[in-house]
């Protein structure tokens, strides 16, 4: 047994606070072991709460860092409804409590659970939802919280914004009722400055689009701390319904400026109207380095390359772009004459055999389009086939890249050849580099530095010091082992 009198109980406590930071936060829409679960508790504090009961009590606070009120479709509703009475029932009676929370997720994971309902599950859930809403507004440390498919009264979203370490809201779907009992805030006059948000997520906008619904947005969205802004529509809610996060930002503020703005994740959507709204975004985000772009399957990349193309977008949108995240068939437009030097290409944007996401223009000379105003630095690219000319492309025109990912769907064709040997030559800066085929489990094993091919690839790229090769293994730079001299080819 722990002899805890070591150290005293303040020393313990940065001790959790360490075992709590070394686990990634808990994502709601993993599946887990038992889904009717309430609290997701770090399995290193279980297991240190169960060394004594001093840790036990320690602990206590801990084990109710991350709650999960989400309803899902997997399991029993009627135990999870009971589970979450059980914990409300708790935070009534220890109101203490409330303050340990800092990661909630309420709502249900889709606009309407697609099994039959339980006896009385709608009015249970019902009475549940507005208690939670109730006792939200007390949790006063809470940094994070995932709402999916719920309804907030106007005054519930106004508390939340008060919170003083709320960092972080994700809406699945933004939605308000009006109880007759609700005094609607006058989001005009609310301040914006006296919030903590700073990372905001909106798929959709639920109906009614009152008047107020579009203020209380408004109001979100000029958030001054805001420093990342997630747009992930739902399409077919979206095309329904005729509103959409774009369209808000381009009809109600078109001359607000984002000026906070850091990070942006979006769904380019299937409209030429929803395209332009985004080039306009674009205009007034001077300070936006982060750019990340998915599409839907409504949509290919050669009809998104069409739209943008004839949009208007110039160097003057996203001005300050650094890092672009999405379909490699774009990535020319997002990132000429801008100073990108990271450009992360990890969808598979071709598909043999088909027009969906295929992109008009070869690979190559999408390498050779990207003319950023500062040297490319890293690269990651996911590609249906190998092509010594793609690593040519990228040694003749980005000799100052320091990491490389290439990954591709057939193995057969993966091996090296002396066109390789020239392109790696031209790559002196080279740090990392990942050669991976997708689809085949291959050697991870790690490779000794005086395997030929790494020896080889050591001499052309004097700085590397990580390489994973496909059909090779791993090799790790051991700063006590000297480069030999490499073989003859």
């Amino acid at each position: 047994m722990i002899d805890y009198t070591i150290l005293p109980p303040e020393t313990w406590l940065v001790v959790l606070e360490f075992l709590v930071l070394a686990v990634p936060i808990f994502d709601p829409k993993a599946t887990t072991e038992k889904d009717s679960a309430v609290l997701k508790i770090s399995p290193h504090i279980q297991a240190v709460s169960s060394l004594s009961r001093f840790f036990y009590q320690l602990t206590y606070p801990y084990r109710f860092r991350e709650v999960h009120f989400m309803v899902d479709d997997s399991k029993s509703l009627t135990l999870k409804l009971h589970r979450i009475k059980e914990l409300l029932d708790f935070l009534e009676r220890r109101t203490e409590a409330k303050t340990w929370i800092r990661v909630l997720s309420i709502g249900r994971e889709s606009p309407s659970l697609g099994r039959p309902r339980e006896n009385n599950f709608e009015m249970d859930y019902l009475a549940l939802e507005r208690r939670i809403h109730k006792v939200i507004l007390e949790m006063r440390c809470l940094n994070s919280l995932r709402c999916g498919f719920v309804a907030f009264s106007s005054s519930v979203l106004a508390g939340l914004l008060q919170l003083p370490q709320l960092e972080r809201l994700e809406l699945e779907e933004f939605r308000l009722i009006q109880n007759p009992s609700d005094q609607t805030p006058d989001w005009d006059m609310m301040d914006q400055r006296g919030t903590a948000l700073r990372y905001l997520t909106v798929n959709a906008i639920g109906p009614p689009a009152t008047f107020s619904t579009t203020s209380a947005l408004v109001h979100l969205l000029k958030q001054e701390k805001l420093v990342e802004l997630t747009y992930r529509p739902h399409i077919f809610l979206q095309v329904q319904r005729g509103i959409s996060v774009l369209w808000t930002i381009s009809c109600h503020i078109p001359d607000y400026v984002f000026t906070s703005l850091r990070r942006l994740y979006i769904m380019l959507p299937p409209s030429d109207d929803e395209i332009q709204h985004f080039v306009q975004l674009g205009a007034r985000c001077p300070n936006l380095t982060s750019l990340t772009i998915t599409w839907n399957f409504l949509d290919t990349t050669s009809q998104l390359e069409d739209r943008l193309n004839r949009s208007g977008l110039t160097e003057y949108h996203f001005p300050a772009l650094q890092h672009f995240d999405g379909p490699f068939a774009l990535a020319p437009i997002f990132i000429q004459r801008r100073p990108v030097h990271t450009v992360i290409s990890d969808i598979f944007t071709q598909l043999q055999g088909t027009d969906r996401g295929e992109s008009r223009m070869p690979l190559a000379l999408n390498i050779a389009a990207l003319k950023p105003t500062v040297p490319l630095r890293v690269l990651h690219l996911v590609v249906p086939r190998w092509s010594d000319g793609d690593f040519e492309a990228i040694a003749q025109h980005h000799p100052e890249l320091e990491e490389l990912d290439y990954e591709c769907l057939e193995e057969e064709a993966m091996c090296w050849s002396t066109r390789l040997d020239d392109a790696f030559r031209a790559l002196t800066k080279l740090k990392r580099l990942t050669l991976e085929n997708m689809e085949n489990e291959l050697p991870h094993d790690d490779v000794g530095a005086d395997h030929h091919l790494v020896a080889k690839l050591r001499k052309m790229c004097p700085n590397l010091r990580y390489a994973h090769i496909s059909w090779l293994g791993t090799w790790r730079f051991d700063p006590e082992h000297k480069i030999t001299k490499a073989p003859a080819n």
